[in-house]
């Protein structure tokens, strides 16, 4: 049976990820390999200006779907890549190159983390531009 499913109004940065995931376990659906949208970076996107509450939101929604049966058979790695990847980059913004460093190399391994170690030989007045 078809299932409506819509925004919980739960997160304000990940709702839209999180209606996908939800989608995605209860539904089968398809994928165009084409861009269909452009999605434009600058500094005030509200999920850099609120990089702090982008990690909350994904801290409290991995810790609530890791403990669901549905979610048993599904892998988090991108989703524990990406929650680094932001903290590395709010340390960086902070000016707190030590924070960075230590989420840089804290497990699991991924050379893509290694990317920002370049940061480090950045002015603090131009790791925005970069980081963007």
């Amino acid at each position: 049976m078809f299932q409506i499913k819509q925004f919980t109004g739960k997160y304000e940065i990940i709702g839209d990820f999180d209606f996908f995931v939800d989608l995605s376990l209860s539904s089968f659906f398809g994928c165009i390999q084409e861009p269909l949208a452009y999605y434009r970076i600058h500094g005030a996107n509200i999920s850099l200006r609120k990089i702090h509450l982008h990690i909350q939101e994904l801290e409290s929604w991995l810790k609530n779907h890791k403990i669901k049966d549905h979610f048993k058979n599904y892998s988090f790695k991108g989703v524990i890549f990406i929650l680094q990847s932001l903290k590395i980059k709010k340390s960086f913004l902070d000016g707190d190159k030590i924070a960075a460093l230590k989420e840089i190399i804290k497990s699991p391994f991924n050379f893509k983390k290694y990317k920002f170690l370049i940061l480090f030989f950045i002015p603090r007045k131009k790791i925005s531009f970069f980081i963007n």
